[in-house]
């Protein structure tokens, strides 16, 4: 099988056929696990290390380039969020403010608000410290005071090894 072959068996499996009923519709679960599948992969396939983020400037490139072109406006709101992805992974706070204004102009549907909780989160980690105090030791960077205390407070590490946190 090629990696388009899968790519494709992937995305039928998520989405389904485009003449499923349901095809269009947001599957909560099934859409949620689809739009993680990136990040599940790279974070926990390459988790902890530094190549887990190194897709992060191609992917907003091409997400960049693809909403510049128009090539999201014909699709359904569950699929242009695979375009969105990159935005809330981007430690550049206009990247965080392009992700939530365009996850609000999506119309209302049952995945829409917690996914519009989820891009705050990451704004405000981006606006509080101007990077993601989760990736410092994978990425080499020193944690700062205020970065430990964050981190032990909430727990958050979004796909990485909680225990990774050793500088803290």
């Amino acid at each position: 099988m090629t990696s388009r072959d899968r790519a494709a068996e992937i995305y039928r499996f998520w989405f389904g056929e485009p003449d499923d009923p349901g095809y269009d519709k947001g599957r909560e679960l099934w859409f949620k696990g689809g739009l993680e599948l990136d990040e599940t992969l790279r974070l926990n396939f390459l988790a902890d290390h530094e190549r887990s983020f190194a897709s992060n400037a191609k992917a907003l490139g091409f997400a960049r380039h693809a909403l510049a072109a128009g090539y999201t406006g014909d699709l359904a709101s569950v699929k242009k969020c695979f375009f969105y992805l990159p935005f809330e992974h981007s430690e550049a706070l206009e990247d965080q403010g392009r992700c939530v204004a365009l996850l609000e102009f999506l119309p209302p549907q049952m995945f829409r608000d917690s996914w519009i909780d989820d891009a705050v989160k990451y704004h405000d980690m981006i606006t509080r410290f101007g990077r993601f105090p989760y990736r410092n030791e994978i990425l080499g960077r020193a944690s700062t005071e205020e970065e430990c205390a964050f981190l032990a407070e909430t727990g958050t590490h979004f796909g990485t090894n909680p225990n990774r946190h050793e500088d803290c």
